[in-house]
């Protein structure tokens, strides 16, 4: 995961200027292992569906979507769950020429069609004045978060709340590109040969796996 050839596959945070406050992607799990994830979060959120097809994952700033009403956390946050922008709301791209946010997870389990096969993880920031285990910065918005997520996958009977404590930047991946610690990251790593065997029958099979730390 140190590698910098990993770092293209990393969620990318959306400049202003770009029609919205929201980024998103979609990898698909094929025949290339890579790693993936969202760092440099501060009191952001973000959202991950793992499934057997792929990974959809989000970034939502702490600012402006959390910080200025409903309507705006409405628009930046729920919204874009379920339905993402449309090509005409996000024309631009992010650095490596991708939309940044116009895929909503509907297209996503659409297109992976396995709802029972399907994770879900929300990362989010402790309170910042009493980052203590459970107390969270934002746990009204936490809530509708996961009451969307359940409405559109009933199937997923459980969502982790992955919680992190708000520090500020890592310095050493700032300059370096390298992780200095684990605070405010959420990585994923798809290996597509992760076992190779036979079955009794003499039959070779080959298992993939991603990993979500």
């Amino acid at each position: 995961l140190h590698s910098s050839s990993y770092m293209s596959n990393l969620l990318q945070h959306r400049p202003a200027g770009t029609g919205g406050a929201t980024s998103s992607t979609m990898l698909r799990f094929e025949d290339k292992p890579f790693s993936t994830g969202v760092v440099n979060l501060y009191g952001c959120t973000s959202v991950l569906v793992v499934s057997t097809v792929g990974v959809w994952m989000a970034h939502f700033f702490e600012n402006p979507s959390f910080v200025n009403g409903d309507q705006r956390f409405q628009e930046d946050v729920i919204h874009c769950l379920q339905d993402g922008e449309g090509q005409d709301k996000s024309p631009s791209v992010d650095p490596d020429g991708r939309p940044w946010h116009n895929t909503g997870i509907d297209s996503f389990l659409a297109e992976s069609n396995t709802w029972n096969d399907t994770n879900v993880f929300v990362v989010t920031p402790r309170d910042r004045a009493n980052p203590q285990t459970g107390v969270l910065m934002y746990p009204d918005q936490v809530h509708q978060i996961v009451k969307k997520l359940r409405t559109m996958m009933p199937e997923t009977s459980f969502i982790p709340i992955l919680e992190y404590t708000p520090r500020g930047p890592d310095r050493l991946f700032d300059q370096f590109k390298l992780f200095g610690n684990s605070n405010g990251k959420v990585l994923l790593s798809y290996d597509p040969i992760f076992r190779v065997g036979r079955y009794q029958n003499g039959r070779p099979f080959q298992r993939a796996c991603a990993k979500l730390w």
